[in-house]
């Protein structure tokens, strides 16, 4: 009888964690929204991109203040299906996605610029964070904030 308990208890304890574990796996929905770039966590990952290494020595601190101000000022909106970045005064930047899969707090997606190529990346999450890396070698990871609701 002890044992038949124990193994009841047992299954009952690894249920209960098998449901909390699907509360807290990501959806698609968790993503949509509106957020601002985390600036500073976007240039950290600027500093380190092969890009930035094949610059000139000084180049990136001296375009520091600019990236600062337009990144400051970019917000980013991510529908069912878009991604949307304004820029600013350098206009809006469209790209379309699809969500292939989810795995706990990441979401992977097949994105499609606005010059038609694809690629596929990863969105995870992070609490009122997104850490958004397109899959493409060259592009940073974006750190973008949620918004607070309006």
């Amino acid at each position: 009888m002890k044992t038949f308990a124990h193994h009841s208890l047992r299954l009952l304890l690894c249920l209960a964690i098998g449901v909390v574990m699907q509360l807290h796996a990501a959806t698609a929905k968790d993503i949509l929204g509106e957020y601002s770039i985390d600036v500073n966590a976007a240039w950290e990952a600027l500093k380190k991109s092969p890009e930035a290494a094949a610059l000139p020595p000084g180049f990136i601190d001296a375009m520091k203040p600019d990236f600062f101000k337009k990144m400051g000022e970019s917000s980013v909106n991510i529908t069912a299906d878009k991604v949307i970045m304004d820029m600013g005064s350098e206009g809006k930047k469209e790209t379309s996605y699809k969500v292939l899969g989810i795995d706990g707090d990441k979401i992977m997606t097949e994105s499609t610029g606005e010059d038609g190529k694809t690629s596929k990346g990863t969105i995870t999450i992070k609490g009122d964070t997104l850490h958004l890396d397109s899959g493409i070698e060259s592009d940073p990871t974006f750190v973008l904030k949620r918004k607070a609701a309006k």
